[in-house]
């Protein structure tokens, strides 16, 4: 009975915190539109072309994975390559042979390389060995390290690995691959705890605040400097993923509560 009366206290102020936030998300999302109404006309440019790139950093599970294999069981893309990026070559074997399993072209190539998103030189070396300004090229970033605990349960190191992996990480493909693409976008992943802070996320939810700041920003220069390019951020909720029940198991018994009011979703919604 406690334990309900307790989560029935935390539910309640959340309920009304998502109530009030939600037109405000709504409000602040408008520039965003705005100015995705007036490059419309620069973007039609890149319909053109036929060769696709998609590249996806962390492709070898979870949300990635789940980018990777839908992209090629697309019929409607052309001549398409796919390459996956992660560190476990392992990992990036099982994940190719997947991806390989659900082609609907013979055209489609499929490539995976081990890399890590906090290594800049080596994502700069990457960039361009793979990239070519005669193709579309659509980059993923799902690449994260998720991160679910008290504040008083948390090492001052955690903070600067979060960075480096959540917010840095998308920050150094966004560097070292923007010189090298003329037409495509570049799809960060932030999270739901990006809009709204939430019990237990004091070291995660930082670093994907942050990624909404630089994205906007982007978005605005990219306007000039890159107009076949676009720049766009998703907030996932929580999601049924390898990295996700990793997080279950230091997860506060109260942070399990508030989430379960939202659902879990699949990678491949």
């Amino acid at each position: 009975m406690f334990k309900l009366i307790l989560a029935g206290l935390f539910g309640i102020p959340c309920f009304l915190l998502t109530v009030v936030t939600a037109p405000i998300i709504a409000i602040l999302s408008v520039p965003s539109l705005l100015l995705l109404l007036f490059r419309k006309e620069c973007n039609r440019s890149s319909t053109n072309i036929q060769r696709n790139h998609v590249i996806v950093f962390g492709g070898s599970k979870g949300i990635g994975l789940a980018i990777a294999k839908e992209c090629a069981s697309m019929k409607n893309l052309g001549h398409l390559k796919i390459t996956i990026i992660a560190r476990n070559t392992d990992h990036l074997d099982r994940a190719k042979k997947e991806i390989s399993g659900v082609l609907e072209t013979s055209t489609t190539i499929v490539d995976s390389i081990s890399a890590n998103v906090s290594d800049f030189p080596a994502l700069e070396k990457i960039s361009k060995q793979i990239t070519n300004r005669e193709e579309r090229t659509i980059i993923f970033n799902c690449a994260g390290i998720p991160y679910t605990t008290e504040y008083a349960n948390i090492k001052y190191t955690t903070y600067d690995k979060l960075c480096q992996t959540n917010l840095l990480g998308s920050m150094y493909i966004t560097r070292a691959f923007l010189p090298n693409i003329d037409n495509g976008c570049i799809v960060l992943c932030s999270s739901a705890v990006g809009q709204v802070g939430m019990y237990g996320y004091s070291a995660y939810a930082p670093t994907k605040f942050a990624l909404r700041g630089f994205a906007e920003a982007m978005h605005a220069e990219m306007i000039r400097s890159k107009p076949g390019v676009s720049i766009q951020l998703a907030f996932p909720i929580d999601t049924e993923t390898p990295g996700y029940e990793e997080e279950r198991k230091m997860m506060p018994e109260i942070t399990k509560i508030l989430n379960a009011s939202a659902g879990l979703a699949k990678p491949e919604e």
